[in-house]
Parts: structure tokens; C-alpha cells; sequence
């Protein structure tokens, strides 16, 4: 038996229905169907918090700042101790209030050398009570010359600076008026004049050999000693004190810090300066006295050192020691408690003399 089979396609499987559907068009704007695994929506991210710069007051406080605005208040008008003539230059060192009045040496060796090479060149000052924190480069000395207002006219003269200030200052003195129209007048005496004053500063000009020689065996073996016998003998309290400590303030808690400060920076340069890092006092006093013996030596029966007609840095240098270390009353009281080095100055009859001679010419006697 035979089957007949017949394969019918979708469109005319079922005619009725085919015919009973109703006609589709295509919609021209189709109503967007939503996507079958949709995606979160984006969110908008503040921008991160960056600190700011500078400090943020808190309200409650810039509140209370703006009912007080800021002030700009006057310029402070200068210390009661600054020069108000301006006229004279101003030599700023270490004194006492009667010493800065009457002009007197001053008590600090490296003011006094200055002081009294500036009076060698002849130069006018007045000498102002001072310490390092006024300075410039923060050691004394120093000089605001006439005219000047320190940092708002015109410049300060440190220490460093003070040899060539003080050559030049002694020379413009030396050449007044008169002396140009001398010097117009006849040339060749002019000419002359000037090769005088050249050789005058010749020898500290060139840094002679010899000079260089006795310079540092005063700013090492004399100084060393000195520092040893105002620092670690009894004379800490016969002269630093009353000239260093004292006058500076009347808190005990500055005055022992002050001191404290003063006694390490000296420890210390000792320290460096001994070849083993050890202090060893009777070195120190040794070699202070093979020192001055030397510079005795060297100045003889002349007035100035090298035989020069006046006298020079050298012989400032030498003085700033000898002339402290013979003051019995240094620091208006007993002065030398412990004069080991000051025996080893009135050994040396020439530098007693030089010392006497610069007094003398040079301070009228004032410090006596």
C-alpha cells in the first residue's frame, strides 16, 4: 500500500488564516524598545577635593578677624643710642657707656685695633656703644659713615673692609683744598707727594712677608692665651662678666645663657687651635710669651714697627693686646685676678713703651 505524501509550505499550510489577517505597515517613527541587558546610568563624579594652599580659618574666627582689620603701624624711628649727627662717621664697638661718651679704648681687642687705626689715618668718629646683633655681619666693628643711615643711605663699613675704608678716608683728608692748588701750582712736587703717599701704605698694601709673619702670631699664640685667661681662669668673673654679661640684661636666665654661649665659642677655638684637642695652659702662656718677646725683638728702640715714620696696622694689632693686658683696672674692678699674661706684657719693656706712646698721641691719655 502506497502512501502519497505531500510537503505544504507556511503560506498555504492555512489558507483561511492567511486571508483573515490584517494588512501591517511600516511605522515611520518606531517607539524605541528598551535594550535587553541595560546599563546603569552615568552618574556625574564631584571633582576631587584638592587642600588648599593656604591655611583655611575657620568661620567662627574670620569672623572675629574681620571686625579687627589689619594695621599697618609707623616705621620704629632708630634706637636711642644711634648717632643723630650726621656729620661724623660712627664707629660701632664694644664699650661702656662712659667709655663710648668720652671716646676711650674700647675693652674688646678686635674693636680696639680698628679704633685705633682709624685714629693712625686720622680719621673723625664717634665711637657708639654697640653689640654683635646690631652688626651687619654680625661681629663688631663697624662703620656707618657720614651722611649714611645704615641700610637706607648709604652702605656700612664691616670690619673686613675697615683697612682699605680707613687708607682711603686718611688720604681725601690729606688732600684738602689747599693741596690740589699746591699740587696744580707745581707738578712735580706733586708727583712727589704722591709717591710719599704711596709708600706710606706700601708695606700693608703688598702683605709683606714679614707683616704677614708677626699679624698671625698675634690672632693665633696671643689670642689663644687671651681667650684662656678670660675664659677659664678667675678673670671670668673679675672682667667678663662685669663688660660682657652684665650690662647686657637683668634676667640671671640670659645673663647664664649669655655666658654659657660666650664660654663654649671660646672652648671651642681653644680646642681647634691645639694640635691634639687638648687645652694645655702652659703651652698657651708659653708660646704667648715666645710671642711677645718676638714682636719686642722686632720693634727695638724704634718708635713704630719696620722703622715706619707713623704707625701702622701692625702696630694697632699689638696695642689692641698690650694695652688691655696693662690695664689693672679692666672691668672697674680687680681687674687681673689672674695676670700670668699680663707679667709676660710688663716683661717687654719696648712694647710697655709703644703702648705708653699710642695712649700718649692718640688717646690723650684717656685710657688711664
Amino acid at each position: 500500500m502506497s502512501t502519497d505524501t505531500t510537503t505544504t509550505s507556511p503560506a498555504t499550510a492555512n489558507p483561511s488564516s492567511a486571508s483573515n489577517r490584517p494588512p501591517t505597515f511600516s511605522d515611520p517613527f518606531p517607539t524605541p524598545q528598551p535594550h535587553p541587558h541595560p546599563h546603569p546610568p552615568r552618574q556625574t563624579k564631584p571633582p576631587p577635593h584638592r587642600p588648599s594652599p593656604y591655611f583655611t580659618i575657620p568661620p567662627p574666627l574670620k569672623r572675629i578677624f574681620d571686625a579687627f582689620p589689619l594695621l599697618t603701624y609707623p616705621a620704629y624711628s632708630l634706637p636711642y643710642r644711634s648717632p643723630r649727627r650726621r656729620d661724623e662717621h660712627a664707629l660701632f664697638v664694644f664699650a661702656t657707656e662712659e667709655g663710648a661718651r668720652e671716646g676711650k679704648p674700647s675693652f674688646n681687642p678686635g674693636c680696639l685695633r680698628w679704633q685705633t687705626y682709624l685714629k693712625f689715618k686720622g680719621v673723625g668718629f664717634r665711637v657708639v656703644r654697640s653689640c654683635n646683633h646690631a652688626s651687619p655681619s654680625g661681629v663688631l666693628p663697624f662703620v656707618i659713615p657720614a651722611g649714611g643711615r645704615g641700610s637706607d643711605g648709604a652702605e656700612t663699613v664691616t670690619a673686613g673692609g675697615l683697612g682699605r675704608w680707613g687708607r682711603e678716608q686718611g688720604t681725601r683728608r690729606r688732600k684738602g683744598v689747599g693741596e690740589k692748588e699746591k699740587e696744580a701750582e707745581d707738578g712735580s712736587k706733586g708727583e712727589a707727594e704722591q709717591g710719599e703717599k704711596v709708600k706710606e701704605h706700601e708695606f700693608e698694601e703688598r702683605q709683606d712677608v714679614r707683616f704677614e709673619m708677626y699679624m698671625s702670631l698675634i690672632d693665633t699664640r696671643i689670642r689663644c692665651a687671651w681667650l684662656h685667661s678670660l675664659y677659664h681662669t678667675r678673670n671670668l668673673t673679675t672682667i667678663i662678666k662685669p663688660l660682657y654679661i652684665t650690662p647686657l640684661s637683668s634676667s640671671p636666665i640670659i645673663r647664664a645663657a649669655t655666658l654659657h654661649s660666650l664660654l663654649a665659642s671660646a672652648t671651642s677655638s681653644l680646642l681647634t687651635s691645639s694640635p691634639h684637642n687638648i687645652i694645655d695652659p702652659s703651652l698657651l702662656y708659653q708660646q704667648a710669651d715666645e710671642a711677645f718677646q718676638a714682636l719686642d725683638t722686632l720693634l727695638g728702640e724704634d718708635e713704630w714697627f719696620f722703622g715706619e715714620k707713623k704707625p701702622g696696622l701692625l702696630d694697632a694689632a699689638v696695642f689692641s693686646y698690650t694695652h688691655l693686658l696693662l690695664d689693672e683696672r679692666l672691668g672697674g674692678g680687680e681687674g687681673w685676678v689672674d695676670g700670668r699674661l699680663a707679667e709676660i706684657v710688663k716683661a717687654c719693656e719696648n712694647l710697655v713703651g709703644h703702648r705708653g706712646r699710642i695712649l700718649e698721641r692718640y688717646y690723650a691719655a684717656r685710657g688711664r
